[in-house]
């Protein structure tokens, strides 16, 4: 027994029930290697395979596993000790149990311990998919019942009609009891014993065929060597090449042996459970396995013997026909029970027949036969080793089961008996011939003998010893001959030794031809078996056994003469039963070759077969037409070394025709040769070629044929000319003569046509037999055949310039038979449209679509030929009924079609429809382009230009609606074959999908009705509309259909086609639905109702994703967009988890939880894990606490865990987890996938930062990989891992700062400190400027819209249909332009200079910007996050600086770019900016480095814009008013403690403060002159021209920055420039025009625009020099005659809680403070104006003087009130002070008037409320949020007053009674 590695096909059992390994089953490695693209290249596969226990078994594949021994016992209970697993301590598995169930599978199937281990522990690990598909179809179907509405009863006996699976039985609950475990445990271990035999086929096959590939394509790519070479090394272990090892002989005796031991076991039975539940179940499960496995055998068997041309030993040889006279050649093998016989009696009785034939080895043996007829081989004693031609004994004992086989007429054995036949035949000539030589030898050697004496007695010359050798010599010789020859007439003499009467190798033939109709047999496998069972290894096998076929007819060739029987043989194995249609999609350059490669180079199937049937053209058409057609398949038709097979038949010189009864235009010739040669007296018509026509007859057609050529340069294909010979080859009458006439066969063909397209009913008997239509569809077949031959390459897709040119000179080789007016296609075209309106009997129906099938197929072949042609023929065609007449397509289908259950004329028009749009997209720019630029070969006219848009439109149109009734209503029809309603489905979801990504995936800046696609727009408008119609569910129940149709995809090793269509079909299905869900989220019109559809078939879904490993992507796909989609609103999405159910759901995520394992598939494991993310982000709040916990939420309270059940993982989050601490083990798109999902999870899902932080290495395992990350490079140039590792810093980044915020929220500031040395790279690299290549992508802006002159870059640009990877195709479609602009050579020129190159490059570049700009998005929150904890650090102050100032310095960088992205980038800093400088600021940092943030943060907004009018108007006026509060905030840095906050600035004041930098002092006055005095000129030019410019927060933050600005020390010195400025600006006339019609700006009676502008005017006024200029220009009488003022003067009262409330703070807090600054900065000039305009709100004096009243009942205090008193004292002693001066202050006393205010009455008022503290404090209101906020605060003196804002009062209160009691001033 071989070792087992315990890391590899069997680890320690901890890792296997833990989760951390999965084990590979053997039906899973077949699966994945035979139908999964790209698994060659999965290292976990290759690692499975390649150990040394997987080698073992794939060698010994009929007896994969050893016999128990003590050893194997041993083996197992060392890895079920204790030391090795331990007990579950959570019940999840029993070891006790698996020891037991190990022990009794070892001895109920005699193999070895750990080989049932292995077994027991699949079956463990595979319960959560089992649980999951239980109930199968017939339980989604009921599921589906609300969905499908009437038609689940249909679904269900659809069902039944495409069969179930024998290894479900029904049962809806998942038992774990001894015997339904067991029972589980066998079918299991009969799966392995299939699948190994498969996988070693399939890797035997790879190394015998290089080039074999996954999924069915052919991929020379994939070629993989580890495979090659593992299966040559399975292939030494058998040695089958070798006559020399006994071990050869082992592998077919073996397999002999072990279809004897399968037979004989049939009739015994199992043996397993007798008398139990499961027998008969069981007993169908295991003789369902014996015959597939006899089945795989066989093929096996098959393929190494095609392999090789050896002759088999003689051992191997006699077992096997033993084998097979023991069971009559499975003639009358039949199971035992009845349902398999339908089923596997074809498959193994045409295997049997084939590989019986192969085992003769028919080419060798004749070949053999014939060297030892001419030449000396040395011939062995019987021995297995020898050859079995050979043997004698086995000769003898193989003939006489031959001949008891041809007794019976064994059919099965008729093409062995026939072969045998044929060599036994060979052998006897062969035999004779060298009898006869041996004969005449013996003769000779006497006569030379006779001489040679004579010669001795006169001859003396030769030496006694130079006789001796020459006697010697001669002797030997003889000796040689004499046996060789002896052996020949030995084996003839044993075969002729009978008890037949009469010749035994005749009576072979002879059986095997007339008794068993070999013939015939050999028909129908070639069409029945070999295409239909072929398909594997991309249609290799078929090929294989074809060509077995081929090899008996080639040998049959010399005893067979040409007939009927043999040339039907003939055809059918040269084409199989492969539709026209999978030609064009079958790979080229296959090993095998193929059967019509095989005729064309052997001179005798010429000679016998080509030859023949052309000499009896075209009396008999069908013979020669249908073997040109086979022949035409020929793969040396599209070779450059070969020419082309039809070259060889165009010019034929035989023509055989019927003569007209009556016709006696000729003359005898060569009479004395009685060979029956005439020859033409007179030209002959051939129009008149028919039997019965008279002389008159003749004359008219004479003149028809004459008429139909008059115009052509060859009429000689209608008349052969007089003179012309021939000879009768049938006496009977009407004659049949074959002229010698040369003529054009394709030329020929082309005149065929043209008559049948005259003849409007083209019936059997019209004009001429020729023109039958079988001969038509005949000939147009050919046509089609040809042309495709020479279109046909791979990838199968429109063709190359070359290609289109041979299709084209086959057009005008039998285009040149015709008039100048018509050609090949018109001539089609026009019998194609005959035929679409002509009537048919009930009894032509079955044959009715013979025409319409091939002239449909003309049209697909062509399309791609002369597209110019095509479109405008369908327009005006009756296939659609575009000009309002009635389709023809839709009245074929149901009348004809639908009738007879075959749907070949549809299958044909979906095929066109899909290449009409392929043709649509592929040519859309072309089409555009003028000639002059997309020429590529000269002057001639584009491929595919001049055909209207319009026109396109409208034939797509019509199609797409034609196909989309087909596709909505075809599950109710009745279908002969089921694969063409899965081939139908599975090509039109394709077809809707390419249409709906072509219109909506690339080109977000236009409609689909002017994209480059727009001839697609109607169609896809009509599909959106069709499928999201919120009101007709029952468009959406075909896809519902074929989702629940597979579940029953089969599962079989039985190789057949129906799988792969069934799985087609889904996968089809499944991305069109996808597609529909983003086409319905991107538009945001239409309704939900689609996907809510699909939400209700969730749980069908989740099981699709465990029955077939194809699913599993688009599942998840499907699955993440219906998350998305049910997500967008702000209604609360339904539940994913509520559609499942919980125990499903449960089921769905144990095996959702092994991502991609055991495999490793990078595209199933990102899909997964983007499903994952969109459940934990999109309100999926139970799912996401099913994915984050692994359990329930219901499971959370209970504990339902019992010793059975099945494995429950550790939560996918502890999963991610543990996978990303070995970042740099995984594939970077899987760890980019995980890290999403942990930083999502983390952002929505807070408390399972506990998980992370208790995780002992994950944090740590993330900081570790930030400080081993290196900054980008910054040539421009990156590599694919650049943007990579950006992006997963982003996702790491996004995971720390969720940790912060969690540690910050639970008081811990550890982990944030802890962090803060690991930031290196961030801080260097997150905020710096991206590495965007203007050079790159202004260029090819330039170059590509220079090139194609109709198209921009734009129109290749993704949206946000699909979510792209970052990469080469990441921000323009690569895959789609490559489709459109791969015409123009400049694409992809060499060395990837073409656009092609440019496009990756400038994708790459993008997506490093993108990560880039991902990056900077996660350290912003970071750094704010980390802000909150460690502001008051100092180490991290000065970090805070430094990104403040980073952040500004790369938006300085990036003021020139208009990328949006990167505007997006500048925006972020900004942000990250200001929130950091605001930190800075509340925590008082004293850095000094503080201040660099100011001239960096100027640099950067004056780099930007220093016109704010100019900025404000663009679009970066968000990220440009951000740049402002950002230099508001740095102003303030240069701020000091002893800076008054409020009141006047005087000069005076400002003496002692401390002094600005000059620097500094430059920058501010820049400021205040760019910023501030035009800026709020500009602000109020914008508000005064469009409103929704500019918002009152601009306003506010201008007058912010001014305030700040003349706070900072020194700068209200510079009196000069801070004139000047105000003055060029007219500031002061742009605030009072402000407020002079703020009240028309006014919003709900709001003048906000009114306080805002005496905002301004009163910070201005708190500087002397401005204040005195205000008072210059009289802005206190501007004020005074606004209309806001009336407001003031009204006669109702405004306080603080009247309304408008704005009023009064515009009274209060802007004009009293104004006056004050004025009086106090110009002085006593000024104090009769004041005293003037306060007396003139007398309303508002007198509500002042009573604000204090404590005589009524409402009386409220707040500080507004308190504020408003302190201004008018001041005020008003000022203006007493000035009166009382008079003229010694310059004023006259009289001219400052007394104003109206009541000083005494508000004394007296606020002493009363002083003296009442307690009703005072009840009667303090807040007006403000700010004054709520004074409120809550306590006092800062204890005891004097509870809160903050009565201390204020209170303070307000008592400095009036200052002001007022003692006339202080």
């Amino acid at each position: 027994m071989a070792p087992i590695e315990s890391e590899v096909y069997l680890p320690p059992l901890d890792k296997c029930f833990s989760g951390q390994h999965q084990l590979l089953s053997w039906k899973s490695t077949y699966t994945v290697l035979s139908q999964i693209k790209g698994a060659l290249n999965d290292s976990f596969l290759q690692k499975h395979l390649t150990s040394s226990h997987a080698r073992h078994i794939l060698s010994t594949p009929f007896t994969p596993f050893d016999r128990p021994t003590s050893q194997s016992k041993s083996s197992l209970e060392t890895k079920t000790s204790a030391i090795n697993v331990s007990p579950s301590p959570q019940g999840r598995y029993d070891i006790k149990q698996i020891q037991e169930d190990t022990l009794w599978l070892s001895k109920e199937t005699q193999i070895d311990e750990v080989t049932a281990l292995r077994i027991i522990i699949l079956e463990w690990q595979s319960r959560p998919i089992s649980k999951l598909l239980l109930g199968g179809p017939a339980e989604s179907t009921a599921a589906l019942n609300p969905v499908l509405g009437g038609n689940s009863l249909r679904l269900s006996q659809s069902l039944k009609l495409v069969g179930g699976s024998t290894q479900s039985n029904g049962k809806s609950t998942f038992s774990n009891d001894t015997e339904a475990r067991r029972t589980r445990l066998l079918k299991l271990y009969l799966s392995e014993r299939r699948y190994i035999i498969k996988t070693s086929e399939y890797v035997v096959f790879a190394a015998l065929c290089q080039g074999a590939s996954a999924g069915g394509k052919e991929n020379p790519q994939e070629a993989i060597t580890w495979i090659k070479d593992l299966g040559n090394a399975i292939l030494s272990i058998w040695n089958i090449q070798e006559l020399s090892k006994n071990t050869r002989r082992n592998f077919f005796v073996s397999a002999a042996a072990a279809l004897q031991t399968r037979v004989d076991s049939l009739e015994k039975g199992s043996g397993w459970f007798k008398g139990e539940e499961f027998q008969e179940e069981l007993e169908l499960v295991w003789a369902e396995s014996q015959l597939l496995e006899m089945t795989n055998i066989l093929q096996l068997m098959l393929i190494l013997l095609e392999s090789t041309t050896d002759l088999p030993r003689s051992d191997a040889f006699l077992a096997w026909f033993r084998f097979m006279g023991t069971f009559a050649f499975f003639e009358t093998f039949e199971p035992l029970y009845p349902g398999y016989q339908q089923t596997f009696s074809l498959p193994l009785q045409s295997l049997s027949s084939l590989v019986s034939l192969a085992m003769l080895q028919v080419p060798s043996a004749l070949e053999l036969l014939s060297q030892l007829s001419s030449t000396t081989i040395a011939i062995a004693d019987a021995a297995e080793e020898t050859p079995y031609l050979l043997n004698l004994s086995v000769v003898n004992e193989a003939n006489n089961i031959f001949v008891e086989s041809a007794s019976v007429c064994l059919i099965n054995a008729s093409l062995a008996v026939l072969a045998w036949g044929v060599i036994m035949q060979t052998m006897r000539e062969s035999a004779l011939v060298s009898k006869g030589s041996r004969e005449l030898r013996q003769s000779q050697r006497a006569v030379d003998k006779y001489s040679s004496t004579e010669m001795s007695d006169t001859d003396s010359g030769e030496t006694f010893s130079q006789q001796q050798a020459g006697s010697v010599a001669r002797h030997s010789s003889a000796g040689n001959d004499t046996s060789q020859q002896a052996f020949l007439e030995e084996m003839l003499d044993r075969i002729m030794d009978t008890t037949l009467d009469q010749d035994p190798i005749s009576y072979l033939a002879k059986s095997a031809v007339d008794g068993s109709h070999v013939l015939v047999v050999v028909t129908a496998l070639a069409v029945d078996f070999c295409t239909p069972f072929g398909g594997e290894h991309a249609g290799k096998v078929g090929l294989m056994m074809r060509k077995v076929l081929m090899d008996l007819i080639r040998a049959t060739l010399d005893w067979i003469a040409y007939q009927p029987e043999l040339l039907l043989a003939t055809l059918a194995v040269l084409t199989g039963s492969e539709p026209y249609w999978d030609l064009w999609e079958r790979p080229l350059g296959t090993q095998i070759p193929e059967p019509a490669d095989l005729f064309l180079t052997d001179e005798i199937f010429v000679r016998r077969l080509l030859v023949p049937a052309q000499n009896r053209f075209p009396h008999e058409s069908l013979p020669f037409l249908k073997l040109c057609r086979a022949l035409a398949r020929s793969t040396y038709s599209s070779s450059e070394k070969t020419s082309p097979f039809w070259h060889k038949i165009l010019s034929i010189d035989a023509f055989t025709c019927e003569l007209p009864s009556d016709f006696k235009n000729y003359e005898l010739i060569r009479e004395d040769e009685d060979a029956n040669y005439i020859q033409l007296t007179e030209d002959f018509s051939l129009v008149s070629y028919r039997s019965g026509t008279s002389s008159m007859q003749n004359s008219k057609s004479l003149r028809m044929s004459r008429a139909l050529t008059s115009s052509s340069q060859s009429s000689c294909l209608q008349i052969i000319s007089k003179g012309t010979p021939g000879r009768v080859v049938s006496e009977a009458r009407p004659f049949v003569v074959l002229w010698r006439w040369e003529y054009h066969l394709l030329e020929y063909m082309g005149k065929v046509l043209k008559l049948a397209s005259l003849n409007d009913n083209m019936s059997l008997n019209s004009i001429t037999t020729l023109h039958s239509r079988d001969v038509v569809a005949e000939i147009i077949d050919l046509i089609n055949t040809m042309m495709m031959s020479s279109l046909r390459f791979d990838p199968p897709t429109l063709s190359s310039q070359n290609n289109v040119e041979a299709a084209r000179s086959i057009i005008e080789n039998v285009s040149d038979g015709l008039d100048r007016n018509g050609d090949l296609i018109t001539v089609v075209l026009s019998i194609f449209e005959d035929e679409l309106y002509r009537r048919r009997k009930v009894s032509e129906i079955e044959s009715a679509g013979d025409i319409l099938v091939r002239c449909i197929q003309f049209v697909f072949t062509i399309l791609p030929v002369v597209p110019d042609r095509v479109w405008p023929f369908l327009g005006r065609s009756g296939l659609l009924g575009i000009d309002g007449d009635e389709s023809q397509l839709s009245n074929i289908v149901t009348a004809i079609e639908m009738a007879t259950g075959q749907y070949d004329f549809l299958l044909g028009c979906v095929h066109v429809y899909e290449r009409l749009v392929e043709d649509a997209t592929i040519h859309a720019v072309s089409r555009k382009t003028p000639s002059k630029v997309v020429t590529r070969f000269g002057g001639e006219a584009k491929l595919g230009t001049g055909v209207s848009q319009a026109a396109m439109r409208k034939i797509l149109l019509a199609f797409t609606q034609s196909m989309l009734d087909v596709f909505l209503s075809n599950m109710h029809w009745k279908f002969v074959d089921q694969n063409e309603r899965l081939e139908i489905n599975s090509r039109l979801c394709t077809i809707f999908e390419g249409i709906l990504c072509h219109c909506y995936a690339i080109d977000d800046s236009t409609p689909p009705s002017q994209k480059l696609t727009e001839s697609l727009a109607p169609s896809a408008d009509y599909l959106v509309d069709t499928f999201l119609s919120p009101n007709v569910d029952i468009n959406v129940n075909p896809l519902l259909h074929i989702f629940t149709e597979g579940l029953i995809t089969p599962n079989t090793t039985l190789a057949t086609h129906a799988r792969d269509y069934r799985t087609s079909q889904v996968r089809a299905a499944l991305s069109l639905s996808t597609t529909l869900v983003h086409i319905n989220c991107l538009t945001q019109s239409r309704s939900g109702r689609f996907q809510h559809k699909l939400l209700e078939a969730s749980p069908t879904l989740a099981k699709l994703y465990a029955a077939h490993e194809s699913y599993k992507l688009p599942i998840v796909q499907v699955l993440e967009a219906l998350t998305k989609a049910v997500a967008v609103g702000d209604e609360q999405p339904p539940s994913i988890l509520a559609h499942l159910g919980e125990e499903q759901a449960s089921h769905f995520l144990e095996v959702l939880s092994l991502i991609d394992r055991p495999f490793d598939d990078v595209a199933l494991s990102v899909g997964i894990w983007r499903f994952l993310s969109a459940i934990v982000s999109q309100r999926q709040q139970w799912f996401a606490i099913f994915v984050l916990t692994g359990t329930s939420p219901r499971e959370t309270f209970k504990n339902r865990k019992t010793a059975d059940s099945s494995p429950n993982p550790e939560p996918i989050l502890t999963v991610a987890l543990d996978e990303l601490l070995h970042i740099e083990r995984l594939h970077p798109q899987k760890v980019l996938g995980m890290l999403e999902f942990v930083a999502l999870s983390a952002d929505n899902w807070p408390w399972i930062m506990t998980n992370i932080e208790q995780h002992p290495l994950f944090l740590d395992a993330l900081q570790n990989f930030l400080v081993n990350m290196s900054s980008p490079s910054s040539d421009q140039s990156h590599r694919f891992s650049d943007y990579v590792k950006i992006q997963i810093c982003s996702h790491m980044v996004e995971i720390l700062a969720s940790t912060v915020r969690h540690a910050q929220q639970t008081g811990n500031s550890s982990f944030a400190r802890h962090l803060l040395p690991n930031l290196s790279y961030l801080t260097e690299t997150a905020v710096s400027t991206p590495h965007y290549n203007n050079s790159l992508h202004s260029k090819l802006r330039q170059n590509f819209e220079s090139r194609f002159s109709t198209c921009f870059l734009v129109n290749f640009k993704r949206t946000t249909l699909t979510r792209p990877m970052l990469g080469n195709s990441f921000y323009y479609n690569m895959e789609i332009a490559d489709e459109m602009l791969s015409f123009d050579s400049a694409w992809t020129s060499s060395r990837g200079s073409g656009f092609a190159g440019e496009f990756e490059r400038a994708n790459i570049n993008l997506s490093v910007v993108e990560a880039q700009v991902n990056l900077l998005y996660s350290w912003k929150c970071l750094a704010i996050q980390l802000s909150r904890s460690l502001a008051s650090n100092p180490d991290f102050q000065q970090l805070m600086i430094k990104i403040v100032v980073d952040c500004l310095k790369s938006n300085l960088g990036e003021s020139s770019t208009n990328l949006a992205v990167l505007e997006k980038l500048a925006q972020t800093r900004a942000e990250l900016a200001f929130t950091l400088v605001q930190r800075l600021i509340e925590v008082k940092c004293g850095h000094q480095e503080l201040k660099q943030i100011l001239p960096a943060t100027w640099d950067t907004l004056r780099k930007y814009d220093n016109n704010v009018e100019t900025a404000l108007r663009g679009e970066g006026s968000d990220y440009y008013r951000l740049l402002l509060k950002t230099l508001l905030l740095a102003l303030q840095c240069h701020l000091t403690q002893s800076t008054p906050n409020d009141g006047p600035l005087d000069d005076d004041l400002t003496t002692t403060k401390p002094s600005t930098s000059p620097a500094t002092t430059h920058i501010v006055l820049e400021i205040i002159d760019l910023i501030v005095a035009r800026g709020f000129r500009a602000l109020t030019i914008l508000l005064h021209d469009d409103v929704s410019l500019v918002q009152p927060p601009d306003f506010t933050l201008v007058t912010a920055i001014l305030r700040t600005a003349f706070l900072i020390p020194g700068i209200t010195r510079n009196t000069t420039q801070l004139l000047t400025s105000f003055a060029d600006a007219s500031t002061a006339r742009c605030a009072s025009s402000l407020l002079s019609w703020s009240d028309q700006l006014a919003t709900n009676d709001d003048p906000v625009y009114g306080e805002l502008s005496i905002h301004f005017l009163l910070e201005l006024s708190n500087v002397t020099s401005l204040a005195e200029s205000l008072a210059v220009e009289g802005v206190v009488s501007h004020i005074t005659s606004t209309n806001l003022m009336k407001y003031l003067r009204q006669e109702t009262v405004l306080g603080p809680f009247d309304f408008p409330v704005r009023i009064y703070r515009i009274w209060s807090r802007g004009l009293l403070p104004l006056f004050l600054n004025l009086l106090h900065s110009v002085g006593p000039p000024i104090a009769a104006e004041i005293a003037g305009v306060l007396n003139s709100f007398p309303q508002q004096l007198t509500r002042a003087s009573n604000a204090f009243d404590t005589d009524t009942k409402s009386s409220i205090l707040t500080l507004s009130i308190t504020s408003e008193a302190q201004t008018l004292a001041v005020i008003t002693g000022i203006l007493d002070t000035f009166r009382d001066a008079g003229a010694s202050a310059g004023i006259v006393s009289a001219d400052v008037a007394q104003v109206e205010w009541g000083r005494a009455q508000v004394k007296d008022d606020i002493e009363t409320w002083l003296g009442k503290r307690p009703v005072l404090r009840d009667a303090i209101v807040s007006t403000t949020e700010s004054e709520e906020l004074l409120l809550r605060m306590p006092a800062q003196r204890k005891g004097d007053a509870d809160s903050r804002l009565e201390e204020r009062i209170v303070n307000g209160m008592r400095e009036v009674l200052a002001l007022l009691g003692n006339g202080e001033q």
